[in-house]
């Protein structure tokens, strides 16, 4: 008989190994660190739309829109306005005064956008304006993995 002690121990132990596992399985299958993220960012919550590592042009490195969901822009416009975002991410000036920065959120009235440095790149995220507020601490902790690439 296991008192509830030893459960949780047991319970961090099995998903310890499922992590282990997963990772071990994204390694077998050759895919790259990014789609797994991409795909964890994705399954965080369903009320994130798009995902993406972007350089410092905007560019998208890996990542993209939720299978299913319409983006709100003209296509030929997302470039641009993703490279509009990462921009104001990249200004420095403020950095003298308040200290490094470390993500924004634009609250707009279809969507949040939520940008996270991960060194010399930026990790966009946009969700329907329904994701909690609470849920970007979170979003921060799946976007840090891509800064260890």
């Amino acid at each position: 008989m296991l008192v509830q002690g030893n459960k949780d121990c047991e319970a961090s132990s099995i998903h310890k190994q499922s992590e282990g596992l997963f990772a071990r399985y994204v390694m077998i299958l050759g895919l790259s660190k990014l789609k797994a993220v991409y795909s964890r960012i994705m399954k965080f919550n369903r009320r994130v739309r798009f995902a993406a590592l972007v350089d410092g042009n905007g560019r998208i490195l890996e990542g993209g829109m939720r299978e299913g969901v319409q983006p709100i822009e003209p296509l030929e416009k997302t470039p641009h306005l993703i490279a509009r975002l990462v921009s104001v991410q990249k200004s420095e000036a403020l950095a003298e005064f308040f200290g490094k920065h470390e993500y924004s959120i634009y609250v707009h009235e279809e969507i949040l956008a939520i940008i996270f440095r991960a060194k010399g790149k930026f990790v966009l995220v946009t969700a329907d304006r329904k994701l909690p507020m609470n849920k970007v601490v979170g979003l921060r902790r799946l976007a840090m993995v891509w800064e260890q690439d």
